[in-house]
Formats: C-alpha cells, sequence, structure tokens
C-alpha cells in the first residue's frame, strides 16, 4: 500500500524521504486508516532505515522480507519460491477464482481465499522442497491485510464489497509498481 500511495503521488514519488509523520498523513487521509493503526505501520517502516538515527525510510528499506511483506500473498509468490515482488497473474487469478460468480466479498469468502492461497502456498514449498515457515507474525500479517482492504474498500462491519473492487485494486494500484 505504501508503494501505491508513492506511485499516485500521496507520498514522495521517488519513494525517499518518507518520514513517519508524512506515512501516517497519507495512511490516515487516503486509506481512512485509523491514527494508531497508521502509526504502528509508519513506526515499522522507519525501523526498517540501516541509519538507527534516521526519522525517515526509503521504500527500498521496507522491501525486506519479513519487516511488512509476507508470503501468502494474495499476488505474489513466497520469498523462497522466487520473485516475491512482481505482481503473479496466476497465483491473483487463483485467489480470485475462490469468489466464484459472488459479486460481493463477506469476511467467510475473504478468509476461504486467504486460506486457499495459504495451502496452495504450503504445497508449492513441499514441492520444491523448501521450507515453509508461516507462524503467528504471518497469519496476524496476512489476514488482517486481507481484513484491512474489506475496511477500506467497504463496510469494516460486515466486509462486503464488490468483488470487481479487488480486482481493480490489484489490477491499478498494486501491479502498477
Amino acid at each position: 500500500m505504501i508503494n501505491a500511495l508513492a506511485n499516485h503521488h500521496i507520498l514522495p514519488h521517488s519513494g525517499h524521504g518518507i518520514t513517519k509523520e508524512m506515512a501516517v498523513s497519507a495512511l490516515t487521509s487516503a486509506l481512512n486508516l485509523s491514527h494508531t493503526v497508521a502509526t504502528v505501520f509508519a513506526s515499522v517502516a522507519v525501523t526498517a532505515n540501516p541509519d538507527k538515527s534516521a526519522h525517515y525510510f526509503d521504500l527500498n528499506h521496507v522491501n525486506k522480507h519479513g519487516l511488512i511483506e509476507h508470503d501468502v500473498s494474495l499476488s505474489r509468490n513466497d520469498f523462497l519460491l522466487g520473485d516475491n515482488h512482481t505482481f503473479n497473474q496466476g497465483i491473483f487469478d487463483a485467489v480470485m477464482e475462490t469468489y466464484g460468480t459472488d459479486e460481493k466479498t463477506s469476511f467467510e469468502s475473504a478468509s476461504k481465499a486467504r486460506y486457499g492461497r495459504l495451502a496452495a502456498a504450503k504445497k508449492a514449498h513441499e514441492e520444491a522442497g523448501k521450507d515453509f515457515q508461516y507462524g503467528i507474525k504471518e497469519f496476524v500479517l496476512s489476514y488482517g491485510e486481507s481484513g484491512l482492504l474489506l475496511g477500506l474498500l467497504g463496510d469494516p462491519k460486515d466486509g462486503k464489497i464488490p468483488v470487481e473492487f479487488l480486482r481493480v485494486l490489484f489490477r491499478k494500484l498494486l501491479h502498477a509498481g
């Protein structure tokens, strides 16, 4: 999401010198995140700067596996399986198949989509002979991300958004950068 905000000039388009305050402002105004949640994300991002005395981060600092980026992405491959940064149409298509002909999501359907991706990722790791690391941190990040998407694009109380909103979000924003 931070990358998408930079792609759309809500944060510095260069991706450099993003302060905690800038990130919090962008996350609260553009995405309507609560100040508390935005502050948590921004604080973690600032800790990624290798200069521990700095009060800012660059996008390349947060482009680190296990910090914010995580395995079992809805649109990217896992870290140990290759390119975990580039949009993967096959993975995204498999996730979207979970919704079938439904026109709207729900917390239940989003959970099924996430679980399907989890099962596919675990199987891919097994087939590749790679260690599958998915613990409580990854669970919270991945399922929290699903809840965040539903809350940002619709009513956070019922999790209902048009499935087309997900397609547009991934196609136009997350695939863009």
